[in-house]
């Protein structure tokens, strides 16, 4: 039989849960080197392995968000077509890294959609006397949190942004309407000193 050490155990949490696909393959490399030089190296040393890698990267992977629940069936049913430690290594590698990447994609998701809905907030409202503040609190953050993920997300601070939809829109106006310039700056721009 093979116990993984402890201390390896974390290290493939720790990469799992970070979404840290490059630590991930490393501790993977080094675990598969490990096992590899042990003396009367058997099949149920390798499966033992195999088990403890998956099931350390999916408890990670569960503390960052939510993982597949078939993944570890399918990684099962797969791990018995491997036939040496080498399509062991590849079923773990590419089995785990394709969920690490899962969970990224829906993690950016999950924090592209207030932003997304900032944006059309602010689009609505641009005519208004708009504050970080009211956008934040329209989709449901904290006024420090949210212009740190808006800048992230946007390239832009708030104040950026929104004035750039009402520079956008006073355009618009001046092109395809017959407004003065005065009207233009009442409709559109007139909260950009705020």
């Amino acid at each position: 039989r093979y116990q993984m050490d402890a201390s390896r155990k974390k290290s493939f949490q720790v990469a799992a849960e970070c979404l840290d696909e490059v630590r991930f393959v490393q501790e993977l490399e080094e675990s598969c080197r490990t096992v590899e030089a042990l003396p009367d190296l058997n099949g149920q040393m390798v499966e033992d392995w195999f088990r403890q890698v998956l099931e350390a990267c999916l408890y990670g992977m569960r503390q960052s968000g939510e993982t597949e629940a078939p993944l570890e069936e399918e990684m099962d049913k797969r791990f018995w077509h491997c036939t040496d430690m080498a399509a062991v290594y590849r079923l773990l590698r590419q089995g785990i890294q394709a969920e690490i990447q899962r969970l990224k994609e829906a993690k950016a998701l999950r924090e592209m959609r207030p932003i997304t809905e900032a944006k059309h907030y602010i689009q609505q409202h641009y005519q208004e006397a708009l504050r970080l503040e009211d956008v934040s609190s329209a989709v449901g953050f904290n006024a420090t949190y949210f212009s740190t993920l808006f800048k992230k997300e946007t390239g832009q601070n708030f104040l950026e942004y929104l004035s750039e939809v009402r520079m956008n829109r006073a355009k618009e106006l001046l092109r395809e309407t017959n407004l003065s310039v005065a009207e233009v700056c009442v409709r559109a721009v007139s909260y950009t000193h705020l």
